[in-house]
């Protein structure tokens, strides 16, 4: 036989390379599905008939008799440094979050302004707000008697707005004063018994040859007629005043003094006396 030939061991036929069963009696063939050993070239691992062609030798590093599947090469350099770069940003990312602590002031600049610090103290102060308010206002919502007034209060003048209000020119302690006054109760005769005090305006110092308007007089505010002006006029030497010192008109609706911003003008009840 050649080498490598086989025969039957039952009938000591000739076996045909890989058969299974003998060709003249039929009998099994042992170990037939055995590979017929092959000598290895001198290239490199052969591998098994009918397989996949054998894998790369092992690069510098990796351990003998190690392989890698085909077609596949070692990264370079390059790509492992980058790599390692990647991993160390997102490492980098997520401190920066949890140090944070997702406080939205660590991110955005705030838009309040600074607090205002005292001298001295630690914790920031609000600047009061100061309110200016007449002293004169104390008189507000005082009910007095016809003719009676409180201690250190001189009545100057007034007039009667039929028929629920009137003003009044007092003089006080807090100085020159006009109160607008309401009608709170009357006599039989239908007279004014009593006055509740429902606004209080503080007047300018009179100069020399001032008047002073009462709500009597014929005036004119924004060209339109009314007799229920309030003020003290610079006098003009003519029949009109026309130079307000400071104003008033009468809102019986609000019961207030409120101030006239129109052009204003009133008779001088005095011209020509």
């Amino acid at each position: 036989m050649a080498d490598g030939a086989r025969s039957c061991e039952r009938c000591g036929a000739a076996l045909v390379a890989g058969a299974g069963f003998c060709a003249d009696c039929g009998a099994a063939v042992l170990g037939a599905s055995a590979p017929v050993p092959t000598a290895a070239p001198a290239g490199g691992p052969v591998g098994p008939p009918g397989g996949p062609p054998p894998g790369p030798p092992p690069g510098p590093g990796e351990p003998p008799g190690s392989a890698r599947p085909p077609g596949t090469r070692r990264p370079s350099r390059l790509v492992l440094l980058i790599g390692a770069l990647a991993v160390a940003a997102v490492v980098v990312v997520v401190a920066l979050v949890v140090i944070g602590g997702g406080d939205d002031a660590a991110v955005a600049p705030s838009t309040r302004p600074p607090a205002t610090m005292a001298a001295g103290s630690s914790a920031p102060t609000v600047a009061p707000t100061t309110v200016t308010t007449s002293p004169a206002r104390r008189y507000v919502g005082l009910e007095r008697e016809q003719g009676s007034f409180p201690a250190g209060v001189t009545d100057i003048g007034g007039s009667y707005l039929v028929p629920d209000y009137g003003v009044t020119w007092a003089e006080g302690p807090e100085g020159s004063m006009f109160w607008l006054e309401r009608v709170t109760a009357t006599s039989a005769d239908g007279s004014v018994a009593r006055w509740r005090v429902v606004d209080v305006v503080t007047a300018p110092s009179l100069q020399p040859g001032d008047v002073v308007v009462l709500g009597l007089d014929r005036c004119e505010v924004g060209g339109q007629p009314t007799d229920e002006v309030v003020g003290v006029f610079a006098s003009s030497g003519q029949e009109w005043l026309v130079t307000p010192r400071a104003a008033w008109r009468v809102d019986r609706t609000a019961g207030r003094l409120v101030p006239v911003t129109s052009p204003v003008r009133c008779i001088d009840e005095g011209y020509g006396v």
